[in-house]
């Protein structure tokens, strides 16, 4: 009796592409086509990442033609292969009528300025794609700028990431010229680039403007100094809609700029979660935070494990006496285990009892373990939640 199981037909078809192109089928792509019906009807997670043989632009041609026939597939991960601007063709062309695949991930591969045109086309011509990541695709300005335009175009992403891509200043002002159009862009990942602070004062200045919908922009690694974190304090303090903003590693992020950010943590409504960790805090600076925790700003959770002088916690412990807001603040290990580092422990511990937050996990934490997760889904909080199966070796 002939096989009529539509996902085992879909695996044979692909073997037998692979067969006329003289190539071996991917262990990992097999199982997923023939995934069981319960699984099927929830939906696939499919991670094509991090394997001994890396995928070619060869393997996408069949991978691309089983794509085209399956609507199981609801995230995709093709991070860490050798990728370029032709298999990403394949790709797009088999996934524009896609309404099935939500989360792509791309990350490290040669896609290069040809292959993010190609991705940007297809930005535009699907409505279905939720998250999408392109960390580390040898990204230039103008390549940033292609994908930037073309979501003013598409209503369904909504989580993009362009970490280490090397992208310059100028590419910043490409990024808060399409930020100011009001796109459904909310998490923005830009972590290791080099915005610099001629790159990161455009983007303040777009997230202040009414029409910006972010909620969520990770800047951490960027050689950002005080003048653009002094910007993007000026934007939280006019109204940005910002939840979640991470300087991590900025370390040129000082003086009058760090206690203009700090002082705007009161003035933003919306602003829950900030990452300063590795900057380093003067008296002024440490004196400006301590004034703020004070006023029970609307944030939850603080990260500042460059504070380093044990004067300046004891300034923020004795602030926090009355504050019922902030439910985590995250020291370092050293200043952790200090009288002030304790005592603010203990707030926070009663702040979070109170807000009922006991047993929610940490924002930044879990942040941290998906930048430290094998598939390269880095940025922030990108909802590729992709399955990594380990991949045995395959002769070529």
């Amino acid at each position: 009796m002939a096989d009529t199981n539509p996902a085992t037909q879909l695996a044979r078809a692909y073997a037998r592409g692979c067969s006329e192109l003289g190539l071996v089928p991917v262990p990992a792509f097999v199982r997923v086509l023939n995934s069981p019906p319960s699984q099927r009807n929830a939906g696939v997670e499919c991670s094509l990442a991090d394997l001994k043989n890396p995928l070619s632009d060869r393997d996408l041609v069949c991978i691309a033609s089983s794509l085209q026939q399956c609507n199981f597939i609801t995230s995709l991960d093709l991070a860490n292969n050798s990728i370029g601007p032709g298999g990403v063709e394949h790709l797009c062309a088999a996934l524009n009528d896609s309404a099935s695949i939500k989360h792509l991930g791309l990350s490290n591969n040669e896609l290069r300025d040809e292959g993010l045109a190609r991705v940007a086309q297809f930005i535009r011509e699907n409505n279905s794609l939720r998250t999408l990541v392109l960390d580390q695709v040898s990204a230039s300005a103008k390549g940033v700028a292609a994908i930037m335009a073309s979501l003013s175009e598409n209503t369904s992403i909504h989580t993009l990431s362009l970490a280490a891509n090397q992208i310059p200043p100028k590419g910043g002002h490409a990024i808060a010229q399409v930020l100011r159009l009001g796109i459904n862009i909310r998490s923005l990942g830009l972590a290791d680039n080099q915005l610099g602070d001629a790159g990161a004062v455009p983007i303040a200045a777009a997230i202040a403007a009414p029409s910006c919908k972010l909620t969520e922009l990770d800047l951490q690694r960027n050689g950002i100094n005080g003048m653009g974190a002094g910007s993007l304090g000026e934007a939280l303090s006019r109204g940005a809609v910002l939840r979640t903003l991470n300087l991590a590693g900025n370390m040129g992020i000082a003086g009058d700029g760090l206690s203009n950010l700090v002082r705007s943590f009161s003035l933003s409504p919306s602003l829950q979660s900030v990452n300063l960790d590795g900057v380093g805090f003067s008296r002024d600076s440490g004196a400006a935070l301590a004034e703020t925790l004070g006023k029970n700003p609307p944030l939850k959770e603080l990260r500042i494990g460059g504070l380093t002088q044990l004067a300046l916690a004891q300034d923020i412990s004795v602030s926090m006496g009355s504050n019922i807001t902030l439910v985590r603040l995250e020291l370092s290990d050293k200043m952790v285990r200090t009288e002030p580092g304790q005592q603010i422990d203990a707030i926070c511990s009663v702040n979070r009892k109170i807000a009922g937050w006991d047993n929610t996990p940490s924002a930044l934490q879990q942040r941290d373990e998906q930048r430290a997760a094998p598939s390269t889904t880095r940025g922030p909080a990108l909802e590729l939640s992709l399955i990594h199966i380990s991949e045995p070796t395959r002769p070529r």
